[in-house]
């Protein structure tokens, strides 16, 4: 991994005064009264949210959807998990349930792109400590269970297991558990290398890291989100629309899109189903996967 000089100065956070500073840390385009604003508009009619079902479809390697941006991923005889939340969060319920955990072989290590309530569960953690006691590769200041074993990572940082290699990446977003503890925790994406190259985006908007992703990576697999985009005056500077998911796609030059993000937590203005709609639509080659279903190769 060449990291040359232009892509480092684009792509750099600071931790100081207890919070983590970045070009991409997308609170700069946006303040708490934008966020008061969206909780007090009134949400549009919703819709079907029949987009996304339950599937008994395993295979021996792949990546598998848990749903929303949950991840089992089993590549060169390695189990990961992404961002695993199996429950409701606080002030959303699941809209499709599926007990997967017990279909679960083993968790050798679970990734988490950044703190918010949809990608780190404690309870989800809990249990994964609990069944399988894996190590947890988490952004930088992240926190998490007592009993969990941790590496916390800085962008462009890497770990190896063997020909296994997981790489932390920028994101365009930010982190909190509140308004209060805002990016007192890194961001952030990741690369897991091994004998496919999968790109898993966490949460983030359109920037040009993906494009210098792409000058110091290969890419097979590009697991992107595509929902929670509406009202766009405050989630476009945090989350992509299908058609910016699509410009990422691109721009990591990647071979199979795998759309994440949609049609389980009613995040946002859209309807569910809507960012899996319109992704047909732009991109009909995307492989769409029911909860519990893998793309093999």
């Amino acid at each position: 991994m060449n990291l040359t000089a232009d892509i480092a100065e684009r792509n750099v956070a600071v931790f100081k005064n207890g919070r983590f500073d970045s070009p991409l840390d997308s609170t700069r385009e946006f303040g708490l009264r934008d966020i008061i604003k969206w909780m007090l508009t009134p949400k549009p009619k919703r819709g079907s949210s029949k987009c996304v079902k339950c599937s008994e479809d395993f295979g021996l390697n792949g990546v598998c959807w848990f749903g929303h941006a949950t991840f089992y991923i089993r590549v060169n005889g390695f189990h990961l998990m992404c961002d695993p939340v199996f429950f409701d969060i606080p002030f959303h319920k699941r809209s499709v349930r599926c007990d997967l955990l017990d279909r679960i072989e083993r968790v050798d290590a679970v990734l988490i792109s950044h703190s918010h309530y949809d990608h780190l569960d404690l309870k989800s953690l809990k249990e994964l400590i609990s069944r399988f006691d894996p190590l947890f590769i988490v952004p930088k200041k992240t926190s998490l269970p007592a009993k969990a074993k941790v590496v916390e990572m800085e962008w462009f940082e890497f770990i190896d297991f063997g020909a296994l290699r997981v790489i932390f990446f920028p994101a365009k977003h930010w982190s909190s558990r509140s308004w209060l503890d805002k990016n007192r925790s890194l961001w952030g994406s990741f690369m897991i290398e091994g004998e496919k190259s999968i790109f898993f985006a966490g949460d983030s908007a359109y920037a040009h890291h993906f494009s210098d992703i792409s000058r110091l990576c290969e890419t097979d697999i590009a697991i992107l989100p595509i929902g929670a985009y509406s009202p766009e005056y405050l989630m476009s500077h945090s989350h992509m629309n299908p058609y910016e998911a699509l410009k990422a796609f691109y721009d990591l030059g990647a071979d199979v899109l795998i759309p994440m993000h949609y049609g389980v937590f009613d995040l946002s203005l859209e309807p569910l189903c809507e960012p899996y709609e319109v992704m047909k639509t732009v991109f009909s080659k995307a492989e769409f996967l029911n909860i519990g279903e893998c793309y093999t190769w």
